[in-house]
């Protein structure tokens, strides 16, 4: 995500949902999908509104999360501006990669929840594509 956040050209910003529920709570182990991920939404509706690009980062375990947070944007899934991508690994890569910031046991659990299949997604399986494979082709998708 911050490889194209970090992009000029691109003018994206990036809302993480972890840090609304930091914020609100002090911790990422507490959260109110309803609230949380709704004011996500609001935040992201408000970049658009002034012609920002917007990612939103979070790992989503129930479609009715990003339901709440398009709820917040005045969204649906069928809004041609949306783009959905799903970063995918294994358990173990997770806990590692989130190891500075999340409890690993709160990683495992989202982990076991995955949401389904989003209609139109984009999906990466990260241990096989290097960050910048993954950049170029989200590119080519909304340029």
């Amino acid at each position: 995500m911050d490889h194209l956040v970090e992009r000029d050209d691109l003018n994206i910003r990036k809302i993480e949902i972890d840090e609304i529920k930091r914020q609100k709570y002090g911790t990422t182990a507490k959260c109110r999908p309803e609230v949380d991920f709704e004011e996500a939404g609001k935040q992201a509706a408000e970049f658009l509104r002034n012609g920002i690009n917007v990612a939103v980062e979070e790992a989503f375990c129930d479609k009715a999360h990003i339901d709440f947070a398009l709820k917040g944007a005045n969204m649906d899934a069928s809004d041609p501006r949306l783009l959905i991508i799903r970063l995918e690994c294994s358990v173990g890569t997770a806990m590692e990669r989130k190891k500075e910031q999340l409890d690993p046991r709160i990683v495992g659990e989202q982990y076991c929840r995955v949401v389904e299949d989003v209609e139109d997604e984009i999906a990466f399986d990260t241990e096989e594509y290097c960050i910048e494979e993954i950049a170029d082709t989200i590119v080519k998708r909304i340029t």
